[in-house]
Protein backbone atom coordinates (compact mmCIF):
# COMPACT_ATOMS: atom_id res chain seq x y z
CA UNK A 1 0.00 0.00 0.00
CA UNK A 2 1.22 3.72 -0.78
CA UNK A 3 0.68 6.36 1.45
CA UNK A 4 0.66 9.92 -0.50
CA UNK A 5 -1.29 13.25 -0.32
CA UNK A 6 -3.31 14.52 -3.21
CA UNK A 7 -1.20 18.02 -2.95
CA UNK A 8 2.11 15.44 -4.11
CA UNK A 9 0.21 13.48 -6.77
CA UNK A 10 -0.67 16.86 -8.48
CA UNK A 11 2.04 17.72 -7.77
CA UNK A 12 3.94 15.32 -9.78
CA UNK A 13 1.67 15.38 -12.67
CA UNK A 14 1.85 18.75 -13.04
CA UNK A 15 5.84 19.38 -13.00
CA UNK A 16 5.04 15.88 -15.75
CA UNK A 17 2.32 17.76 -18.23
CA UNK A 18 5.21 20.91 -18.31
CA UNK A 19 7.82 18.78 -19.58
CA UNK A 20 5.52 17.71 -22.19
CA UNK A 21 5.87 16.33 -25.52
CA UNK A 22 8.77 14.22 -23.02
CA UNK A 23 8.80 11.88 -20.61
CA UNK A 24 9.35 13.63 -17.17
CA UNK A 25 11.13 11.39 -14.71
CA UNK A 26 11.68 11.66 -11.23
CA UNK A 27 12.28 10.05 -7.73
CA UNK A 28 9.39 9.57 -4.92
CA UNK A 29 11.03 10.37 -1.49
CA UNK A 30 9.71 9.01 1.79
CA UNK A 31 9.20 5.72 3.90
CA UNK A 32 9.40 2.17 3.70
CA UNK A 33 7.71 -0.54 6.19
CA UNK A 34 7.13 -3.71 5.01
CA UNK A 35 4.72 -3.73 3.02
CA UNK A 36 3.83 0.01 3.67
CA UNK A 37 5.28 2.63 1.63
CA UNK A 38 4.81 6.55 2.66
CA UNK A 39 5.88 9.45 -0.25
CA UNK A 40 6.41 12.67 1.46
CA UNK A 41 7.85 14.63 -1.55
CA UNK A 42 9.05 14.45 -4.88
CA UNK A 43 12.56 14.93 -6.63
CA UNK A 44 12.29 15.56 -10.62
CA UNK A 45 15.15 14.11 -12.60
CA UNK A 46 16.42 15.32 -15.78
CA UNK A 47 15.21 13.19 -18.30
CA UNK A 48 18.86 12.39 -20.14
CA UNK A 49 17.47 9.56 -22.64
CA UNK A 50 17.95 10.02 -26.47
CA UNK A 51 14.55 9.74 -27.69
CA UNK A 52 12.90 11.26 -24.82
CA UNK A 53 9.49 11.61 -26.20
CA UNK A 54 9.46 8.00 -26.01
CA UNK A 55 11.75 6.51 -23.08
CA UNK A 56 13.06 8.07 -19.61
CA UNK A 57 16.91 7.76 -18.50
CA UNK A 58 18.09 9.85 -15.36
CA UNK A 59 20.67 12.09 -15.89
CA UNK A 60 23.56 10.49 -14.22
CA UNK A 61 24.88 13.48 -12.47
CA UNK A 62 21.21 14.25 -11.32
CA UNK A 63 20.71 10.88 -10.15
CA UNK A 64 23.89 10.62 -7.84
CA UNK A 65 23.65 13.95 -6.14
CA UNK A 66 19.94 12.94 -5.47
CA UNK A 67 21.27 9.85 -3.85
CA UNK A 68 23.33 11.75 -1.50
CA UNK A 69 20.44 14.12 -0.77
CA UNK A 70 18.32 11.81 0.23
CA UNK A 71 21.13 9.93 2.23
CA UNK A 72 21.77 13.08 4.24
CA UNK A 73 18.10 13.97 4.82
CA UNK A 74 17.82 10.62 6.27
CA UNK A 75 15.29 9.51 3.52
CA UNK A 76 14.24 6.69 1.51
CA UNK A 77 13.59 5.82 -1.90
CA UNK A 78 9.54 5.37 -1.97
CA UNK A 79 9.92 4.55 -5.93
CA UNK A 80 10.51 6.28 -9.04
CA UNK A 81 8.04 7.96 -11.50
CA UNK A 82 7.89 8.58 -15.31
CA UNK A 83 5.47 9.80 -17.19
CA UNK A 84 3.48 8.52 -20.51
CA UNK A 85 2.87 11.48 -22.31
CA UNK A 86 0.82 9.70 -25.31
CA UNK A 87 0.06 6.36 -23.37
CA UNK A 88 -2.00 4.48 -20.87
CA UNK A 89 -0.11 4.32 -17.61
CA UNK A 90 0.77 0.77 -18.35
CA UNK A 91 4.55 -0.40 -18.09
CA UNK A 92 5.54 -0.43 -21.51
CA UNK A 93 8.35 -3.62 -22.69
CA UNK A 94 11.03 -0.35 -22.11
CA UNK A 95 9.74 -0.12 -18.31
CA UNK A 96 9.77 -4.08 -17.94
CA UNK A 97 13.49 -3.90 -19.25
CA UNK A 98 15.03 -2.04 -16.71
CA UNK A 99 17.12 -2.38 -13.84
CA UNK A 100 14.61 -0.71 -11.69
CA UNK A 101 13.52 -3.94 -10.00
CA UNK A 102 13.44 -4.05 -5.98
CA UNK A 103 12.37 -0.77 -5.37
CA UNK A 104 9.65 -0.70 -3.41
CA UNK A 105 7.19 1.56 -6.27
CA UNK A 106 7.52 2.83 -9.97
CA UNK A 107 4.64 5.24 -10.99
CA UNK A 108 3.53 5.53 -14.54
CA UNK A 109 1.83 9.42 -15.15
CA UNK A 110 -0.60 8.74 -18.10
CA UNK A 111 -0.79 12.54 -19.79
CA UNK A 112 -3.26 10.68 -23.00
CA UNK A 113 -5.54 12.44 -21.43
CA UNK A 114 -4.39 15.44 -20.18
CA UNK A 115 -7.61 17.13 -18.55
CA UNK A 116 -7.56 13.43 -16.48
CA UNK A 117 -4.75 12.48 -16.24
CA UNK A 118 -3.82 8.79 -14.33
CA UNK A 119 -1.80 7.57 -11.89
CA UNK A 120 -0.76 3.64 -11.51
CA UNK A 121 2.32 2.21 -9.31
CA UNK A 122 3.91 -0.86 -9.60
CA UNK A 123 6.25 -3.10 -8.37
CA UNK A 124 8.72 -5.12 -10.41
CA UNK A 125 10.49 -8.56 -10.04
CA UNK A 126 12.36 -11.17 -12.22
CA UNK A 127 10.80 -14.17 -12.42
CA UNK A 128 12.28 -16.92 -14.31
CA UNK A 129 14.23 -14.77 -16.68
CA UNK A 130 11.63 -12.43 -17.19
CA UNK A 131 10.05 -9.32 -15.50
CA UNK A 132 6.67 -9.37 -14.06
CA UNK A 133 4.99 -6.27 -12.32
CA UNK A 134 1.90 -6.46 -10.00
CA UNK A 135 0.07 -3.45 -9.15
CA UNK A 136 0.22 -1.55 -5.69
CA UNK A 137 -3.13 0.29 -4.27
CA UNK A 138 -2.53 3.95 -3.91
CA UNK A 139 -4.22 5.91 -0.26
CA UNK A 140 -4.30 9.19 -0.47
CA UNK A 141 -3.64 10.56 3.16
CA UNK A 142 -6.15 13.53 2.41
CA UNK A 143 -9.24 10.55 2.36
CA UNK A 144 -7.93 8.99 5.70
CA UNK A 145 -8.39 12.34 7.59
CA UNK A 146 -12.17 12.92 6.16
CA UNK A 147 -12.68 9.41 6.89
Amino acid sequence: MIHVSRAITEAITAYCVCKLPYEACGILIGSVRGSETEVHSFLPVRNAADHRRETFRFHPAQWIEALYAIERSNRQIAGIFHSHPEGPPLPSAADLNTEWHGLPSHWIISLANESAPQIRAYRYRKCNGTTEYEPLPIRYTDDISSG
